[in-house]
This record gives structure tokens, C-alpha cells and sequence, in this order.
């Protein structure tokens, strides 16, 4: 299983693609995405819409269950052995000014934020490129989030979101198997998850 999870990763550093420039505003919705809705509908994350704007990305992600909805210790370890530098991010959080401050325990959405910001930063044009984003949680579904990022090239940026994504389902689907994921929600009422 580790090695399906590497190979995701490795994805996340290989070669970018063709520099598409930014474009206007674009909007993506699951239908419009080439997936095969019986078997998104057995993933613990699914990307609901996807916004693209001049400077950023708005994607709304739906967590299927509570029990993904936050991070644990063994989560992070996994996600960890892929994003090293993901806990020395700049974090608006709580606790402190670093990722490494609250990622043991947030939103599934959020630590899906970092691990985009991070796979984009590897792959950057620019080696001095900054990316950014934020994540919250939807007023009308507990379970849906808004995550925005923004990005340097729109295609790697998508292929980047769909990478992370299907390696945290992976990691969620196994932590599953062996009693990882923990079930209700964060006490925490910071604006920032």
C-alpha cells in the first residue's frame, strides 16, 4: 500500500505540463469531470465544483463521513512520509503561526489545502513562487468545504488537486481498515480549520 501512495506522490514532482496562462473564469463541476460517479461514491473526499479564477481556485470538496473529516497522529504520519516540509508551512491557525502547530488535528479540507500548496510548490516555474490558500467549512453542510488556492499554471494546479486527492482517499480508505480516523468534529471555533 505504501508504494501506491509513493508512486502518488512521485507523480506530484514529475515534469509539468504545457504552460496554459490563466484564463478567465472557468467553473468545473463533478459532472463535467471525466470520473466514474460509482466508484467516486466509495472515496472518503470528492471534489463537488471546481472555480477558476483569474488568481485562484475555488474547489468545493465533500467529506462522505465524519469519521474523514479530521486529521489523527497516523494520518499525518502517512501524508508526512510524502510532503516532508508540509508542517514548516505558513499557517494562520489557533495555535501558532506554523501548519506543524494544528495539523495533528484539523480538517481533512485543510490539511488537503497544504498538501496542493506544497505539490504546486515543487512543480513552480518560478523558484521563488509563493502559493497560498484557505479552507472553510460550509454554513449549510458540516461535511462540505470550501478550499482556494491560488496557482501559477491552471492545468498542473488541477492535476496537482486530483493527485492529493486520491492519495488522502487512499490514506483515509486504509486508516479506516485499521481503526485510524476519528469520528466526530474539531472543538475548536477558530475561523481558519
Amino acid at each position: 500500500m505504501t508504494n501506491s501512495y509513493r508512486a502518488l506522490s512521485e507523480n506530484l514532482a514529475s515534469g509539468g505540463l504545457a504552460s496554459s496562462g490563466n484564463r478567465s473564469t472557468t467553473s468545473i463541476s463533478k459532472h463535467s469531470l471525466a470520473c466514474d460517479t460509482e466508484s467516486a461514491s466509495k472515496h472518503p473526499l470528492v471534489i463537488e465544483h471546481i472555480q477558476v479564477r483569474p488568481d485562484r481556485m475555488e474547489v468545493t470538496i465533500r467529506v462522505r463521513s465524519e469519521q474523514f473529516a479530521y486529521t489523527n497522529n497516523q494520518i499525518i504520519e502517512e501524508v508526512l512520509s510524502h510532503f516532508p516540509s508540509l508542517g514548516m508551512h505558513a499557517c494562520r491557525n489557533h495555535k501558532g503561526r506554523l501548519f506543524a502547530d494544528v495539523m495533528n488535528h484539523t480538517s481533512i479540507p485543510h490539511l488537503l489545502e497544504h498538501m496542493v500548496v506544497d505539490g504546486q510548490t515543487r512543480r513552480a516555474q518560478k523558484e521563488d513562487r509563493i502559493f497560498t490558500g484557505t479552507t472553510q467549512w460550509s454554513r449549510e453542510d458540516p461535511l462540505v468545504a470550501l478550499v482556494a488556492f491560488s496557482y501559477e499554471d491552471d492545468l498542473v494546479a488541477l492535476e496537482v488537486l486530483n493527485q492529493c486527492v486520491a492519495l488522502l482517499n487512499a490514506i483515509l480508505l486504509v486508516s479506516i481498515e485499521v481503526g485510524t480516523t476519528i469520528n466526530g468534529r474539531n472543538n475548536d471555533n477558530s475561523a481558519h480549520l
